[in-house]
């Protein structure tokens, strides 16, 4: 707590952002194809992404949940909510939402006493910021934001590409017509508008 919750997003998205830019394309592939096409080298860097928010998720419900005085647990909460604050002030979509994630988890989430002491302009900043990452028709609020973000620097929750990269292959046949002469193009461009986006 001794730590300025902006000072925090601002660490956390700057290691972010490190790990998001060793990300290749062909990692990406690699995703979404393991070895269909031949071996693309691997996904490590995104694994070594997933693994850092998921970190940080787990490190938000601990430190929240091994406070065992009460007004102590309110204020990790209420700090971990403002850091998130700053990280979608930063376009760190990633380290948020894996502190949203943290905060609406069943650990944090039935603490019912701690967040009736929660004042409310956190707790709506918490709503707000999970309703952006709502996964309702495709993540359409998020997107919707992230298409907003123009020539700054972004981390984005990549869990909607990956999901994106998922659907994409297994969604759509490799050929068309039941004919292996007829390659689907349509498809190849998905996947790459996914990559480059």
């Amino acid at each position: 707590l001794n730590v300025d919750p902006s000072v925090f997003a601002c660490q956390l998205t700057i290691l972010e952002h490190e790990l998001y830019l060793r990300i290749s394309m062909f990692e990406c592939l690699d995703r979404a194809w393991g070895t269909k096409y031949g071996n693309m080298g691997g996904s490590m860097n995104i694994s070594k992404f997933i693994m850092n928010a998921n970190s940080l998720t787990n490190y938000a419900s601990y430190s929240i949940v091994k406070q065992h005085d009460l007004k102590k647990r309110c204020k990790y909460i209420e700090y971990f909510i403002s850091v998130a604050q700053h990280c979608k002030e930063l376009n760190n979509y990633s380290s948020m939402t894996a502190i949203v994630s943290a905060l609406y988890s069943s650990p944090i989430y039935r603490l019912k006493e701690t967040w009736k002491m929660i004042p409310r302009n956190f707790t709506k900043t918490l709503s707000a910021l999970n309703n952006l990452m709502d996964s309702k028709r495709n993540f359409y609020n998020y997107r919707a934001q992230l298409h907003g973000v123009k020539d700054v620097a972004c981390v984005p929750f990549f869990g909607v590409y990956l999901s994106d990269l998922t659907f994409t292959v297994a969604g759509n046949s490799d050929y068309l017509h039941k004919n292996k002469d007829i390659i689907n193009f349509g498809k190849r461009a998905k996947i790459v508008d996914i990559v480059e986006e």
